[in-house]
Formats: structure tokens, sequence, C-alpha cells
């Protein structure tokens, strides 16, 4: 049966039907209209990556949990691509201040990313992390492995999973692995859940648990600093 990806407990649902999105030039200059604007959240918290620190957001913040992603769905529901983009461009993208994913939901929804009732087109990550000058590359099939991502990790990049049902959600969620441990695990940053985002992961149950169905270069995408 089709996910129902309206369920509470689904976190934008990535829809087999929200795979294709129309063509749409991506934003080349981020800083015309783009400026980041309060750096308050209600948790305040910055995590350590294989980047360097990064402001962790929550889709479900009282500052924007409420907001209409295109108009139209909560970020609180939809919006886990919006707030993971927003953590990864505040921290490492080219943009004056901090971003937010009232603004990265905007962004997506200008630029044609936003799938109602489902959440953000898979090409939303690799366009919007691309337009604030970061470094994207869709991970191979071979290098979706524990030493895969190892060896990413600790080599200068973090990486975006979209994951399928299993422990992070019930249809199709956008989670950022954020470092390697010295004990073999990963650390996550879960826009959902903050919980999660504490926990340390077996990098081989979040290669298993990765989306089945995705386009774009997904279900995994590496992403670096532009030297």
């Amino acid at each position: 049966p089709k996910e129902d990806l309206n369920d509470p407990t689904t976190v934008e649902g990535t829809a087999d039907d929200a795979q294709t999105p129309p063509v749409i030039p991506v934003k080349t200059d981020p800083f015309e209209k783009y400026y980041g604007t309060s750096t308050f959240n209600d948790y305040n918290v910055y995590l350590d990556t294989a980047l360097g620190p990064m402001s962790y957001y929550n889709q479900h913040d009282s500052h924007w949990g409420s907001y209409l992603y295109g108009g139209k769905d909560s970020i609180s529901k939809y919006g886990c691509g919006p707030t993971t983009a927003a953590m990864i461009v505040s921290a490492f993208g080219n943009v004056n201040g901090s971003i937010t994913p009232k603004e990265m939901a905007n962004w997506s929804a200008a630029y044609g990313y936003y799938a109602p009732k489902s959440g953000s087109y898979h090409d939303y990550i690799p366009a919007v992390l691309s337009a604030f000058d970061l470094i994207v590359d869709s991970v191979s099939a071979e290098n979706r492995t524990p030493a895969g991502i190892a060896d990413l990790l600790n080599n200068g990049h973090i990486l975006v999973a979209l994951m399928g049902k299993g422990a992070l959600t019930n249809g199709g969620h956008f989670i950022i692995i954020t470092k390697q441990n010295p004990n073999g695990t990963v650390s996550i940053a879960d826009p959902n859940s903050y919980p999660n985002t504490q926990k340390e992961w077996d990098p081989a149950q979040l290669m298993r648990e990765l989306k089945k169905n995705y386009d774009a270069g997904g279900p995994l995408w590496s992403v670096r600093i532009a030297k």
C-alpha cells in the first residue's frame, strides 16, 4: 500500500509522485534577497561536525514550526528539507548571517522544489546547497557503506541522507550525518528530533534505512565547502 504521507508520524514524505520537479534555474546570487535574519531558536545548541560547528534547527521550533511551506503545509510537518538546508547553509554557505527554515522554505517554493502534501522534491537538496556555494556530490551505491561514509566524514564532508521507513521516519525524511565517532558510530542532525540528534548511530543501520525510491543523485549526498 502507498505510504500515508499525512500520517502524523511521517515527516516530510518525499512521495513517489514527488520526484520530478519542473526545471527552474537555480538561484545564482544568494545575497540578492536571502539575507539572514534572526539567529534565535528554541534549542540554541551547536553541533560538532566534520566541517566545524553548526547550529541545530528543529522543524517544530516555535519560531517557524507553524509557518506554511508553500503557503499550504507547515514546516513542522513537511519542512525537514528546508530545516536541513537552513542548518547547513547558515553554518557553511555563502550567506550574510544565519538563514532560517522559513527562508529556505520560501526559496524552495520560489524555485519550484516544494511538493504539496509531500515536502520537498529530491532535487531540492543539491540545488539549494549548490546555490549557496557548497559543493554537493551524489554518493555512489558502492560507497554507501560504513567504510565509505567514514572516509567522507574523515575527509572534510558532511552527508545529507534521505531516509526511508525505519527508526527515523515512517515515510521519507532528510537528515544530516555530521561526523564519524572514534567508536565507529556516527552522529546526526535530525531536524525532527533532538533526542535522535543526541544519540550515536550505527552507520550500517542508517545505510540500510536509506529511502529505496529516489532521484536527483539521492538518497545520499556529500557536502563540502568550496576551497
